[in-house]
């Protein structure tokens, strides 16, 4: 993988992040090839200048450090209850001029499925008129960092991350579905870091069929919606099936699901662009999760072949 998309992947992940959280500030550490470092790759808000600076902690060190040592998230809710913890060093106070403490601060490790801890990531400064991180900010997080372990994991195996960042729409173009689109698909993958396209916002070369084609090669993940049984729609999910791609399928209604495709499983949204939304955003991750899972396993089995 090249630097620079990683680079650029990790630092549109943590401003997204940063902006879903309404926080002051946001981070990535990434534990270095050694096991023993973790550096910054990517920061956001008021911590975006410490990039420049070469941060850096040992495992171990400071609160960082400690999430990664532990394997334990923390969350501190005052400046006193983060100063209060016994790893607390304030290590880069000094480069953060004219800063204080945060008020409120949310950190958790980034863990393989295997339980080895390969980063960090932190929030600091909850915004608005309740500056407390809640359950709900974690969970969100966790979505986050989800994705960022998949990055990192895929890095490590040379994959090329190209192939986790870009999906593709097949969709009817009638106005009534574009809030579905920009609200119920198109958010919840960007959100991801994930770069979400629909044929007609492109630009291209050729005919529209050829386009279609290409983008179906070239995704990661294929989100169809079959509401209407839009007859072109039905042509690209079989073209992908042809292809043996694995297509995400939603419709308002199950009557509109063909009988051959009645098999596959479906989201069903029922003209909810919130179930829609929610429903895409875990099936994604899941297939994430899944993804990682195998390649541990294959990454083992390598590993007890070459013991043996």
């Amino acid at each position: 993988m090249l630097q620079n998309e990683e680079a650029v992947f990790f630092q549109n992940l943590i401003d997204r992040l940063c902006s879903a959280l309404d926080c002051g500030g946001a981070s990535l550490y990434v534990i270095d090839d050694t096991g023993t470092r973790l550096e910054l790759r990517a920061a956001s808000g008021y911590l975006e200048p410490l990039l420049s600076r070469g941060v850096s902690y040992r495992v171990g060190e400071g609160v960082t450090g400690y999430i990664a040592e532990s394997g334990v998230a923390v969350r501190a809710n005052s400046s006193e209850a983060l100063r209060a913890h016994p790893s607390y060093s304030g290590k880069y106070d000094a480069v953060q001029v004219g800063r204080r403490e945060p008020r409120s601060f949310l950190a958790f490790p980034l863990k393989r499925l295997d339980g080895r801890v390969i980063g960090v990531i932190k929030a600091e400064e909850k915004l608005g008129q309740h500056s407390a991180f809640t359950e709900r900010d974690e969970a969100v997080a966790t979505s986050f960092g989800d994705l960022a372990t998949m990055a990192i994991t895929l890095r490590r195996e040379k994959e090329n991350l190209s192939k986790l960042v870009y999906a593709f729409v097949l969709m009817p173009f009638d106005p009534q579905f574009n809030d579905v689109y920009q609200y119920g698909i198109k958010r919840p993958l960007s959100d991801l870091g994930i770069k979400c396209e629909r044929v007609d916002e492109m630009q291209y070369v050729g005919g529209i069929l050829e386009q279609v084609v290409r983008s179906i090669d070239s995704a990661r993940f294929i989100v169809a919606d079959m509401t209407g049984r839009n007859p072109n729609v039905f042509y690209e999910v079989g073209y992908c099936h042809a292809l043996k791609k694995d297509v995400i399928l939603c419709t308002q209604s199950a009557e509109d699901i063909p009988f051959d495709l009645r098999g596959y499983n479906h989201i069903i949204y029922g003209g909810k662009i919130s179930v829609l939304e929610e429903a895409l955003r875990d099936r994604v991750l899941g297939v994430l999760r899944q993804e990682a899972e195998h390649e541990t396993q294959q990454s083992a089995a390598k590993r007890e072949d070459v013991l043996n």
